[in-house]
């Protein structure tokens, strides 16, 4: 059985399966193997109605200085025009539009910042915030213009 389950993983990342094409995403597949044969059913490459946008959780870096806090995101597919960021001085919340969904993430930074004090800018897919850092910020939550 595991020469069939390789078989068709290979096929398909080699792009020589009419099942999948490589780098693609599948939804509500099914593959099915009795004895020496695979049977594949679903709806590969095709989102139902339903699930047409999503939400996607970008991946994060946080780096922690002495006197400020850098975070770094990554965005494929965002358009800079519709990243919001919304920070207070635990917290900074991303949201961003791109075609294959929208990211959302709220991320708690490990020290205290003043959100007032933040430069955010955005090329080629990744999104840098730094954020000074201050325990006597007491304000509530500031949008974070992106540059």
């Amino acid at each position: 059985m595991n020469v069939l389950i390789n078989q068709l993983f290979n096929e398909i990342m080699s792009g020589q399966s009419d099942i999948l094409l490589p780098g693609s995403m599948a939804y509500n597949v099914k593959i099915k193997i009795e004895g020496n044969a695979i049977s594949v059913s679903g709806q590969p490459n095709n989102l139902p109605s339903s699930q047409a946008v999503h939400d996607r959780e970008p991946l994060i870096d946080l780096i922690d200085k002495s006197g400020e806090v850098i975070l770094i995101a990554e965005l494929p597919g965002a358009e800079k025009g519709s990243i919001t960021l919304m920070s207070d001085s635990r917290h900074i919340e991303i949201t961003a539009k791109a075609k294959a969904g929208e990211y959302k993430k709220k991320v708690a930074f490990g020290s205290l910042v003043n959100p007032k004090k933040a430069v955010a800018s955005y090329k080629n897919g990744v999104l840098e915030v730094s954020v000074k850092k201050s325990d006597r910020y007491k304000g509530g939550s500031v949008k974070i213009d992106v540059v």
